[in-house]
């Protein structure tokens, strides 16, 4: 029987809330923003000064420093917390480090968002309750002596009839750092998936900065954001 100072449990979190490009796609390069005539759309072009951006001389990713969670004795600290919300960037950043030939650097590796990049297929929640929990016990594949805890959490992905309306303005980067089809090129990409899922009660606007500044989209009817971010 393994001694209760000598157990380590490893806590992997597994957040479910809806299932977006888990594919496993290389991200392609999008054509270009086609601004198109409407009612309130601001006069200077979005198109052109995304045009005029210079490539950027050198490689400017930068990444928070990553400090490895220390191992505690559950006898001491039986009590463990975390936050219920999910990201799943990583996996899309690092896929696109090796894609492109380089090894990611170590701090853009953040285990978390790699494992939560994929869905598991967890229970939904019962009626009337906001998440589930689903767990599974193993021994640890590199420490026979101690046991690997997963702990899966599907929270409730309400329909979207019951979505309040939304007021969305989004401020975009458009300096010679953003240029690029990983950056630029994702976002408007993004931009256009986002377009797709509003409606008549959403509104959404988009200002610039940095390389260009002011409004490039007055506030807009959602039904209607589609046909300019194409």
């Amino acid at each position: 029987m393994i001694k209760p100072h000598f157990l380590l449990i490893f806590i992997v979190i597994s957040l479910v809330f809806t299932a977006c490009n888990r594919d496993g796609r290389k991200v392609h390069k999008d054509e270009p923003f086609k601004q198109r005539p409407m009612a309130g759309l601001a006069s200077h072009s979005l198109v052109k000064e995304m045009g005029a951006m210079p490539a950027p001389a050198v490689e400017r990713d930068r990444y928070h420093k990553i400090d490895s969670n220390p191992v505690v004795s559950v006898k001491q600290q039986p009590v463990s917390t975390f936050s219920v919300d999910v990201d799943t960037g990583a996996y899309s950043n690092v896929r696109r480090y090796l894609n492109d030939g380089r090894l990611p650097p170590h701090d853009a590796v953040r285990s978390e968002e790699m494992i939560n990049y994929f869905g598991y297929d967890y229970p939904a929640p019962e009626a009337g309750e906001p998440f589930s929990v689903s767990t599974e016990v193993a021994t640890t594949p590199w420490n026979a002596n101690t046991l690997l805890l997963r702990i899966g959490v599907r929270a409730t992905n309400p329909p979207a009839t019951r979505r309040p309306a939304a007021n969305l303005v989004f401020l975009l980067d458009v300096s010679g750092s953003m240029h690029g089809a990983d950056r630029l090129g994702l976002l408007k990409k993004s931009l256009k998936i986002m377009a797709q899922q509003l409606n008549p009660r959403d509104r959404v606007a988009i200002v610039v900065y940095a390389g260009a500044s002011g409004l490039v989209l007055e506030s807009t009817s959602g039904d209607q954001s589609g046909t300019i971010i194409a």
